[in-house]
């Protein structure tokens, strides 16, 4: 068996050859012993093709690079919608990047994530999936890489999970002008 196909064995719950040894693509340095690994039955993860494509119509994203005070990179992100703009920052961290300012900072923000959620729509995108199976070989298997939607994008993204837990306890939800919610 391939090391793909003793995978893809496992998660059917068919019986393979020998248990299938996998490792994410971002976790394992491109090297000699990559290529050891693999032809010893390592199978790469790789989350990278997404095969949902997402469109927001009414609302534009910008995104520019600056350094921080600590001398590190950093991206801040505008999305202006109709009805107002959000910004977010994040510092890319090795292998993944760290959210510095969330989208959600007061109760002035809803108005601009509401329409963000409502004018958002998704359609399927499978192409670069489909090809990056074929080239990427038989010690390779590819995990679709889909949106977050509903209250794991809130949670995760908009607001991250202390101030949504807290349920607006911290002040997060007051407004600008200081009123209280």
């Amino acid at each position: 068996m391939t090391p793909r196909e003793r995978v893809l064995a496992v998660l059917r719950g068919e019986p393979t050859d020998k248990v299938p040894f996998t490792i994410y693509e971002s976790k394992i340095p491109q090297c000699a012993v990559e290529r050891r690994l693999r032809n010893e039955g390592l199978c790469i993860v790789n989350r990278q093709f997404s095969v949902v494509k997402e469109v927001t119509p009414n609302c534009v994203t910008e995104s520019h690079t600056f350094t921080a005070e600590n001398g590190r990179p950093r991206t801040r992100y505008v999305t202006r919608t109709p009805v107002g703009e959000v910004t977010h920052v994040v510092e890319p961290a090795g292998f993944t990047s760290w959210t510095v300012e969330r989208q959600f900072k007061s109760r002035d923000d809803y108005m601009a994530l509401l329409y963000m959620a409502k004018d958002a729509q998704y359609f399927p995108d499978y192409e670069a999936y489909i090809a990056a199976e074929k080239w990427m070989g038989e010690d390779v298997i590819l995990r679709a890489n889909v949106p977050a939607l509903g209250l794991h994008w809130i949670m995760i993204h908009v607001m991250g999970v202390e101030v949504f837990s807290e349920n607006g306890r911290n002040g997060a939800t007051k407004s600008s002008s200081g009123n209280e919610p």
